[in-house]
């Protein structure tokens, strides 16, 4: 992978001694507690501190930025960018590519999780050695911790997959080993992948396995509905991001997997992931993560990587996220934050917390959806 392109340093301070200090210090400490312990949230615990997760070091906020952010851009990257963002002309009012755009929002969340991180980034701009470590550091507890999550929902998902939990006792697919026996392998698990537009038949997934149908970023998957929705191609909003395995998949990551099939609230001890992180609420983010890494475990994919076929799972990721722009989704927000931390939902999500081959050119649903908010808009706005 090529370095990202150094931003300008002009207008900038040296570097303060009270920053070097803090950051090296900073560095020290994540080393020496990395070195003892790398038990973190397949266990419902933070990356070796203790049961308040108190250790606060640039692996512990790795360990929380990795659910809140893209986790396919390299910290580097994000901070990079971030800089030149802070130190460039603020009446440049150029349209930001997609790419700029979604990297400077890792640079904010950045900014948001770990104290003082604006200031010491560009304190250290002339230092980029040191900055480098830094990002490193941060960057491998995120994909550490995004392994975590992955190896742990591996064989727990198996016990979500169904309505019925005792009926997907036995299913008969693997927990351990190679997932060749799921995918477009195992009617369940290519049931739940497959696009919701296309019908819930085996020659369907016969199709999605060879190549005769596509399941692309666009082409929202069933595991995204609840379960027996019946797809409505002029209303492909209801019911979204609201299947049961979502939901139980969220209580896994952000409370520990003994929350993800009891009730709403519940974690073990003290404290769930969510409250290690400082999370009281669930983001768009959080969300598109939890679907990312939901995806993942259902797929014969036993490898990591952006890329399964033609599904591309950055931008699955960044669809999901645009699916809350001009706020939008806020009764699905409330209803992962009622599931996960206990909220009360408001009126509009609480009926939903108490219930559970066409050409490749093809519009996808994503894009039929925002076609469909767009008129809604237009026609409220007429009244």
């Amino acid at each position: 992978m090529s370095s990202s392109p150094e931003p300008s340093t002009s207008g900038l301070l040296p570097v303060d001694r009270g920053i070097l200090h803090d950051v090296v210090q900073n560095l020290t400490i994540s080393t020496l507690a990395d070195g003892r312990s790398r038990k973190r949230s397949s266990v419902g615990e933070g990356p070796g501190g203790d049961e308040n997760g108190s250790t606060d070091t640039y692996t512990s906020y790795g360990w929380a930025f990795c659910r809140q952010a893209d986790i396919f851009i390299h910290v580097d990257a994000m901070v990079v960018e971030g800089i030149k963002k802070e130190t460039e002309d603020t009446d440049d009012e150029r349209q930001l590519s997609d790419k700029e755009r979604h990297t400077r929002q890792g640079w904010e969340t950045l900014c948001q999780i770990i104290p003082n991180f604006r200031t010491q980034m560009l304190g250290l701009t002339d230092q980029r050695c040191l900055r480098k470590k830094v990002c490193q550091q941060i960057n491998e507890s995120r994909d550490g911790t995004r392994g975590d999550d992955t190896s742990a929902l591996k064989g727990c998902i198996i016990d979500y997959l169904l309505v019925d939990t005792v009926a997907s006792q036995a299913l008969g697919i693997k927990r351990k080993g190679l997932k060749g026996d799921r995918g477009w392998m195992h009617p369940v698990t290519a049931e739940l992948l497959s696009p919701i537009k296309y019908p819930a038949t085996q020659e369907t997934y016969n199709d999605l396995n060879r190549g005769g149908k596509n399941a692309r970023a666009g082409d929202f998957p069933r595991f995204l509905y609840p379960d027996g929705h019946i797809y409505n191609p002029d209303d492909i909003e209801t019911g979204i991001l609201q299947g049961h395995l979502m939901l139980r998949v969220a209580k896994h990551i952000l409370q520990g997997p003994t929350a993800a099939l009891a009730g709403a609230g519940f974690h073990r001890g003290r404290g769930g992931n969510a409250s290690l992180m400082n999370l009281s609420g669930v983001t768009p983010n959080v969300i598109a993560y939890i679907a990312v890494q939901t995806r993942f475990a259902l797929s014969s994919q036993s490898m990591w990587g952006k890329r399964d076929g033609l599904f591309d799972y950055q931008e699955f990721y960044w669809r999901i996220v645009s699916l809350f722009d001009d706020d939008e989704g806020q009764d699905i927000i409330a209803l992962y934050n009622y599931h996960v931390f206990g909220n009360p939902p408001p009126a509009s999500a609480s009926a939903l917390a108490n219930s559970e081959l066409e050409p490749i050119t093809e519009e996808s649903d994503y894009d039929k959806l925002k076609e469909q908010r767009a008129a809604k808009r237009a026609r409220q706005a007429t009244r």
